[in-house]
């Protein structure tokens, strides 16, 4: 019988090309992903006992290109942040800054009385405050 001495870091070279592969076979899609613009303003939802606050980030998006819409429960802010034109003599070393068209939808905990809505955009915060309809309040309820 043969004796091998043991050795402690054999394996690793071994885990490291797994960690490599793993790490690159993830890494072509998100950098795909940033190339193709793909904009998602951040987003605030607050409660209180009367309403619903949405605060949405749209730095760089004049109001005249955003659209609310509220359909039952379902409150869906779109858009669009248009590309800067640029001259041809401009040579950039970084651009990260993306463009193009959003959307998002997000399904509200209860109605919301669609008349009393408020909404105003300001520095580039998009703030909605979202009545809760009558009758629609929370209610505690007392455990026996």
């Amino acid at each position: 019988m043969t004796l091998i001495k043991w050795n402690p870091y054999r394996g690793l070279s071994n885990l490291q090309r797994e960690f490599e592969d793993f790490f690159d076979a993830y890494k072509f899609p998100l950098i795909q992903n940033w190339k193709e613009g793909d904009l998602t303003p951040a987003v605030n939802i607050a409660e209180n006992k009367n309403a619903y606050e949405v605060r949405v980030e749209l730095p760089g998006v004049s109001k005249e290109d955003v659209k609310v819409s509220l359909d039952k429960e379902v409150l869906t802010i779109a858009g669009e942040k248009k590309a800067e034109k640029n001259s041809p003599e401009e040579n950039y070393h970084c651009c990260e800054m993306a463009y193009g068209a959003f959307t998002r939808s997000f399904r509200l905990p209860g109605p919301v009385d669609p008349e009393k809505v408020d909404a105003q955009y300001r520095d580039g915060i998009l703030r909605l405050v979202l009545p809760k309809a009558e009758g629609s309040q929370t209610q505690q309820i007392k455990i026996n």
